[in-house]
């Protein structure tokens, strides 16, 4: 099998999800012909995490184990909710040239995001997400 460099670098950069909440690699996925696209999803008792690297951007939505991955949370979001402060270019890519260097710049700096910011949230406490879907639609109405 081949090296996944995304799913190493997500490993080491969120590996404080397993030592503090529990987590475990639940799934993973790579593919080497489309780009290096990967995926890997991460679980708790209560919470699943999934962290894509979809066209050199990486990707993150969390949210109950319990609910279908497609209605859980995009990280984007909830990060906003926690920080509203953190503009829209510190999720996107650095322009360096090795993309290997720009992707796990950042996987670091999102898990860092994360673990700073969305604690409730790895802890099962979910208990804002319909307040910050119902603020972020009404930000989006106008």
């Amino acid at each position: 099998m081949r090296s996944n460099p995304f799913s190493e670098s997500v490993k080491r950069n969120f590996r404080y999800l397993m030592d503090e909440y529990g987590f475990r690699v639940t799934s993973e996925g790579y593919s080497p012909r489309t780009m290096g696209n990967s995926a890997l999803v991460l679980e708790s008792a209560r919470v699943g995490v999934e962290i894509v690297l979809d066209r050199g951007r990486v990707i993150i939505a969390l949210g109950p184990r319990a609910q279908p991955k497609g209605t859980w949370y995009e990280f984007t979001e909830a990060v906003r909710h926690f920080a509203p402060e953190i503009g829209e270019d510190y999720f996107r890519p650095h322009d360096d040239p090795d993309q290997r260097a720009r992707v796990e710049a950042q996987v670091a700096r999102l898990a860092g995001l994360m673990r700073c910011y969305c604690g409730p949230m790895l802890r099962g406490d979910f208990s804002m997400w319909e307040r910050t879907r119902k603020s972020t639609a009404a930000a989006w109405s106008g």
